[in-house]
């Protein structure tokens, strides 16, 4: 099962690393302008606010995950098809819009049947997500050099042969089933609880912290004078951190709890934040990249740690949405906006913010432990 899982991981991530870096160059290709690639790219995140609690809400009634997850896969695949035919702005929104309907669920629905899975068969949840990263990098370095070669045009086919890999891995998922939610609306249950809404607040505000680094720290290592190869090298130490905690963390991670593990993460993007607000040099900047370990592996560990202890199975899947929607989706794209505006006028000046975000997170961490310490404590002892 385990195996299945981490197939699964390694086919969704390598259309991530694919799509994620090369995409606007496709789109360039397409004849977009800078001001419409950022609309195209907008457009697919405040969507990933409303589609996977959309997506989870059907799984959760239905007690079962394996057919959503396969619609999910077969849907964007073939609405990526439209892309070869879609021309001018209109239409490429249009295809946009349906293309981030179908795959924005699909991560969120994998995360939660690997969390069950992980429960039930008590395997290193972390062991088996450490295959997505991977993956990614593989994605992103292969992909580059590919598309170097072929041009632009191939880039489109790659983002379809990656997606053909995630509907055959979909196929092989294993069911996890959980008894269907007697609660209509299995969102509005979760959020009617103190602890789960200071949880999303928690991990959102430190997992949102990090949109000043997606989206310029490169333009200031740049601006520092640091050459692109080596940029791309401290992109990469990041996420091998993220591998090796993934890898050798998770006996830790389940003694530490989630409360812990979010306050780690927190206190880990203090430093890191206020490190990179200072324009730091080189020899720093490889023991800052080397945090996001802790920035995002810890804070993503957690997360999922407490909803593995804490959230009914018949309501998981509407949590893991929740959290993806919320941290990923609403609080990262306003601070995104929020980062863009502080970078334009202080330039690194910017990731004081973001530092204020993971301060937030860490009072958030604290919170969280003040409130569920008899849940997680009895949970642990199962974990």
């Amino acid at each position: 099962m385990a195996v299945r899982l981490a197939l699964f991981y390694a086919a969704v991530f390598l259309f991530v690393g694919v799509s994620l870096p090369f995409w606007p160059v496709w789109l360039t290709a397409k004849g977009m302008s800078a001001t419409e690639i950022g609309l195209l790219f907008t457009a697919g995140s405040w969507i990933r606010i409303a589609a996977p609690a959309i997506a989870a809400h059907f799984a959760d009634r239905r007690g079962r995950r394996r057919g959503v997850l396969i619609l999910l896969a077969s849907l964007s695949f073939g609405v990526h098809l439209l892309f070869l035919v879609a021309e001018g702005f209109a239409a490429l929104l249009a295809v946009s819009i349906l293309a981030a309907i179908a795959f924005t669920p699909i991560i969120p629905m994998g995360e939660n049947m690997t969390l069950l899975a992980s429960r039930e068969r008590r395997f290193d949840y972390g062991r088996v997500r450490l295959w997505g990263s991977i993956a990614f990098i593989v994605g992103a370095t292969a992909g580059g050099r590919f598309v170097g070669g072929a041009g632009a045009d191939a880039i489109l086919w790659l983002v379809l042969g990656t997606l053909a890999l995630t509907v055959l891995a979909s196929l092989a998922m294993p069911e996890t089933g959980s008894p269907p939610s007697r609660r209509r609306v299995p969102a509005a249950a979760l959020l009617s609880k103190p602890s789960m809404a200071v949880f999303l607040v928690t991990a959102s505000l430190i997992q949102a912290s990090h949109a000043a680094a997606y989206g310029f720290a490169t333009l200031a290592w740049r601006a520092s004078g640091i050459d692109d190869d080596v940029i791309g090298l401290l992109w990469a130490e990041g996420v091998l951190a993220e591998i090796v905690l993934f890898a050798l963390g998770g006996g830790l991670a389940a003694r530490l709890g989630p409360a812990r593990l979010l306050a780690i993460a927190a206190v880990a993007g203090i430093v890191r934040w206020l490190g990179f607000a200072i324009e730091p040099g080189l020899g720093l900047l490889v023991f800052l990249q080397a945090l996001h370990a802790l920035t995002f592996g810890a804070a993503h560990l957690g997360a999922m740690l407490y909803i593995v202890r804490s959230v009914p199975p018949e309501h998981s899947a509407s949590a893991q949405a929740l959290y993806s929607g919320m941290a990923m989706g609403l609080v990262m794209g306003g601070a995104i906006i929020l980062a863009g505006a502080l970078y334009d006028d202080v330039g690194a000046g910017a990731f004081y913010a973001m530092a204020a975000m993971s301060a937030g997170g860490l009072v958030g961490a604290w919170a969280l432990a003040r409130i569920t310490p008899s849940v997680v404590r009895s949970a642990g002892s199962r974990a």
